[in-house]
């Protein structure tokens, strides 16, 4: 929804939400929940915060390359990371908890913070709402989430310059 780069001092800043703007972002979360019920996407909340090891598979595929996530280690040598995108926190809870045994495709949404490292080091922070459908490949999952954002947007009131 909001993404900037940020500086250090404006970094926690940038992701609060005033009463004044608390209106728009309620709106857009109504909106998406009614769209995705109506689509039979399920909400998750996962943590903020991930194991690494857990989603390694998904930097060895790329998935990281244009935003690497902000990491760090414990005491203990675990190496964490802060949720770089919710699309990784749901495929990570797909994996987890064995919905691939389920019926296909599985259909979740999410909303949260997302933390990653720009292009030139800076740290930036975007609030995402977002769709994922896993266990259906090529164009029927890629038609119903393209329709699932287009019905999202036109419900927001944005609509495509003509």
């Amino acid at each position: 929804m909001k993404q900037k780069h940020l500086l250090k001092s404006d970094f926690f800043k940038e992701l609060d939400v005033l009463p004044k703007q608390e209106h728009v972002f309620e709106k857009v979360r109504s909106i998406a929940k009614k769209i995705g019920v109506f689509y039979g996407f399920q909400k998750i909340s996962t943590s903020v915060v991930e194991e690494y090891k857990r989603v390694s598979s998904l930097a060895r595929e790329g998935f990281f390359d244009a935003h690497p996530p902000l990491t760090a280690k414990t005491k203990d040598g675990t190496e964490i990371l802060l949720r770089s995108s919710g699309i990784v926190s749901a495929l990570r809870m797909y994996g987890d908890y064995g919905m691939g045994e389920l019926p296909q495709p599985i259909k979740l949404n999410f909303e949260g913070e997302s933390f990653a490292v720009g292009g030139e080091g800076g740290i930036f922070g975007r609030y995402e709402i977002g769709f994922v459908m896993a266990g259906e490949a090529g164009s029927i999952a890629e038609a119903e989430l393209f329709q699932v954002m287009r019905k999202t947007l036109e419900d927001l009131g944005v609509t495509p310059e003509e």
